[in-house]
């Protein structure tokens, strides 16, 4: 009698393990999302990008023509880069909550997606590369403008043509 009992009590343990292990597996599955979704969902972290972009380049403006010093260029530099740290984590943190389902990306989805993340380092980057040059402004102003090169058009012209036609049209000249 007293082993049927540990047996009963056993079996409702390993019952109610199994169900909240099931449970647990469809709750973190729920969680994920679709390629497709996903992508849609970058639209938040590009307009953010838009707007990181547009006072860049005021500040790059600013700086190069004069109506800013080498320190405040230097200061808004370290603030844009405070700044894209906290873009950057926020992004990395709702990439962890949210991951995409396994097999859901297409060729676009999949590029678009890596493109956002292209963006955030480019962005690094641009900044690095004005910190360093901010003493030479032709150097500056000229390197600048390849960088933003870059970052619309990518490494190679022919390469991720539609992902960077999307961060393109997105980035750039959506105003």
């Amino acid at each position: 009698m007293r082993k049927k009992k540990i047996l009963i009590i056993v079996f409702i343990l390993l019952c109610a393990l199994t169900g909240i292990s099931v449970g647990h597996y469809f709750w973190k599955e729920s969680k994920k999302m679709t390629g497709v979704e996903w992508f849609a969902e970058q639209e938040s972290y590009v307009k953010q990008m838009e707007t990181y972009t547009d006072s860049m380049d005021d500040i790059m403006t600013l700086y190069l023509n004069g109506t800013i010093t080498k320190d405040d260029f230097l200061n808004h530099l370290s603030v844009k880069q405070d700044e894209l740290t906290i873009m950057k984590g926020m992004y990395q943190k709702e990439k962890k909550a949210h991951p995409v389902r396994t097999g859901t990306h297409n060729y676009a989805t999949k590029k678009g997606c890596e493109s956002v993340e292209k963006c955030y380092q480019a962005f690094d980057d641009l900044i690095s590369m004005a910190e360093k040059n901010a003493d030479d402004k032709k150097a500056l102003a000229y390197k600048y403008i390849a960088a933003h090169e870059t970052l619309i058009m990518g490494q190679d012209p022919r390469k991720d043509f539609r992902s960077r036609q999307l961060l393109q049209y997105l980035l750039f000249w959506k105003h």
